[in-house]
């Protein structure tokens, strides 16, 4: 028994290797920075060192002036994203740069990046862009960037469950909330439903954890320390974001 347990976490870890090598996993950070940046007290004498992800804290880090950030990441493809972001943001045309990671889209994304931005990325990104520009492509199977990436996918089938749900009206009130009464009393509405039955057995899915790049490692940690597992903290951390928060 313990031989065929060793043998499937092999396979789940070859699996996880090869997605998160192989693919775009994060489209965007899901950290809030502007803490990051309250506990570190960057200045202009700061060298930072950090995980790429998909680029977004390490711009936001920029605010602070710090001397040099070094993004590094198991996964390139996340540091050709970052590379991209910065080739927009020195193009100088910020209509265009909130089109690409504001909207998720624009209609003439391949045009412009051959034309404009290809040249001011490296040789590894461009190989991951010539292939990926798409992502920006408005399409009925991906309405967004925000929807490309492993991450993304599982984004997307969570999306079009809530509708098939009914629930997408009530989700866009709660994200438009001013107050945290309102935020709890619209979640209250959803939650139920929201964790109910397909979204259990999606995110209790070993692949599901691998898609959104949770490694084996962490998703035993936490299965290991919280009654209910990974599903069930899954779902005390949202209740006590949109209640608490």
């Amino acid at each position: 028994m313990s031989a065929i347990k060793e043998l499937v976490k092999h396979i789940q870890n070859r699996i996880f290797d090869s997605i998160v090598t192989n693919h775009l996993v994060y489209n965007t950070c899901w950290e809030d920075p502007r803490i990051d940046r309250t506990l570190l007290d960057l200045n202009t004498d700061s060298r930072v060192v950090m995980l790429t992800s998909a680029g977004c804290n390490a711009l936001d880090y920029l605010l602070d002036n710090p001397g040099r950030i070094h993004c590094v990441d198991a996964n390139p493809n996340q540091n050709a994203l970052l590379e991209f972001k910065l080739a927009l943001i020195r193009h100088g045309n910020h209509p265009l740069l909130f089109d690409f990671f504001g909207r998720g889209t624009h209609s003439g994304a391949r045009f412009i990046y051959e034309k404009e931005l290809r040249t001011l990325i490296s040789k590894g990104a461009r190989r991951f862009w010539d292939r990926h520009i798409n992502y920006f492509n408005r399409s009925s199977n991906q309405p967004s960037f925000y929807f490309s990436g492993t991450s993304g996918k599982i984004a997307l089938v969570m999306h079009r469950h809530i509708r098939r749900k009914g629930l997408y009206g009530k989700a866009l009130q709660l994200l438009d909330s001013s107050t945290r009464e309102e935020q709890k009393y619209y979640y209250s509405e959803i939650e139920a439903e929201l964790w109910s039955g397909f979204s259990q057995w999606l995110l209790n899915r070993n692949s599901t954890m691998a898609l959104l790049g949770v490694p084996e490692n962490q998703r035993k940690l936490i299965e290991d320390s919280v009654e209910g597992g990974i599903m069930q903290f899954i779902r005390r951390s949202m209740h006590h974001v949109f209640t608490e928060l």
